[in-house]
């Protein structure tokens, strides 16, 4: 994991356009934008924005400015660079400023440090306060919010739904870890009032702060229990077993769990729809959420090791994540009616989409009438 500051930018000819950078990460000989910093006017920009990337088999960061110009005569490459990321030069865990010059015209001034964590996404027993929505039990949350999906999910998925789902690499390219630290903090402080600052956020923020959410769970959404059962049965070589055994497995789920997952399911779907616009297909979002889902916390991660390892030739870390991002992709895939949100519930659409309720509702009323009759 890689943290990247930016504090200036310089072009050395006078420039009274916005600029702004864009962030690729390089993976296995292709560069991924991760992230993009707001635009800053003048002939030194300033920002004081921060990144974090998981740079896993990454070599190169690939930092672009840009002049914006507008939609008619669009964006102007002012200069890029590619810098090493030799984790030997930046793995001390201080932060390591450099001024890089750029092959057009100007430098910019930027900070990275690197934090290194075996387990890639760490999940610990915390004494987080009950009260909050991140770092706690998603059965907590949904008692205490008396709904089986929280709150927190459902109104950055409508967000996302609303101005997001045309932006391209949603999910995959990253937000501003401050803005999307502020995002967390106003939730775990008050979610009713953080839903209604989510309009001001910018979309890839809300789109980090989902993936969080669900990253900081003490327990996966998939749970620590059905783990080995999620990565024996995508392993089944009968197509017709493996649905079987896998819905079977996705049943025992705790209800909040499989509804915040159904939910969740449902939203990427519509988001890969659009993967003309956006480039994000079933493919690429399982390969962001995968890991963020099913990840076992550390103690059972080591234990899940032990008894996978003495049937595997596989290297264990690459088993997990190939495994994860299997399982996700199994359910995302699949056409199953267990795989959708129950279409009767009334109570719950009267939460996720008032519309559908009411078309629910008038249907209910007319099968009651019939009934009489």
């Amino acid at each position: 994991m890689i943290v990247i500051a930016f504090p200036s930018l310089i072009i050395f000819l006078f420039c009274s356009l916005e600029n702004y950078c864009v962030l690729e990460v390089d993976s296995y000989g292709y560069f991924f934008r991760k992230g993009k910093t707001k635009p800053a006017k003048g002939p030194e920009p300033q920002w004081d924005e921060d990144f974090e990337y998981d740079v896993e088999a990454a070599s190169s960061l690939r930092l672009t400015s840009y002049n914006c110009r507008g939609r008619l005569l669009g964006d102007e490459l002012s200069g890029k660079v590619v810098i090493d990321l030799a984790k030997e030069n930046i793995a001390d865990n201080r932060c390591h400023t450099f001024t890089v010059v750029l092959d057009r015209q100007g430098a910019v001034t930027l900070t990275i440090s690197y934090s290194q964590s075996q387990q890639g996404i760490k999940r610990t027993r915390t004494n987080a306060a009950e009260s909050k929505v991140f770092k706690v039990p998603i059965s907590a949350v949904t008692r205490r919010e008396k709904f089986d999906i929280p709150l927190v999910v459902i109104s950055c998925i409508k967000e996302i739904e609303k101005r997001g789902i045309d932006e391209v690499g949603i999910y995959r390219v990253s937000g501003i870890a401050s803005e999307i630290k502020s995002l967390k903090t106003a939730f775990d402080e008050n979610p009713q009032s953080a839903t209604l600052g989510l309009s001001e956020a910018d979309i890839n923020a809300v789109a980090g702060l989902v993936k969080l959410y669900f990253r900081e769970l003490p327990e996966p959404l998939f749970t620590n229990a059905l783990y080995p059962k999620f990565v024996s049965g995508i392993h089944m070589s009968d197509p017709e077993e493996k649905e079987l055994f896998m819905l079977d497995t996705f049943q025992q789920l705790p209800k909040p769990n499989k509804l915040t997952a159904l939910y969740l399911f449902e939203h990427l779907r519509r988001v890969s729809q659009k993967e003309s616009v956006n480039k994000m297909g079933i493919n690429n979002l399982s390969t962001v959420f995968g890991p963020t889902v099913l990840r076992p916390s550390i103690h059972e991660k080591e234990n899940n090791a032990d008894n996978l390892r003495s049937g595997s030739t596989f290297d264990i870390g690459a088993l997990d994540v190939m495994s994860q991002v299997s399982v996700f992709r199994f359910f995302l895939g699949l056409n199953s009616s267990k795989t959708r949100l129950p279409e009767d519930d009334l109570e719950l659409w009267q939460r996720l989409d008032y519309k559908k309720a009411a078309i629910l509702q008038e249907k209910l009323m007319e099968n009651a009438v019939e009934y009489l009759i």
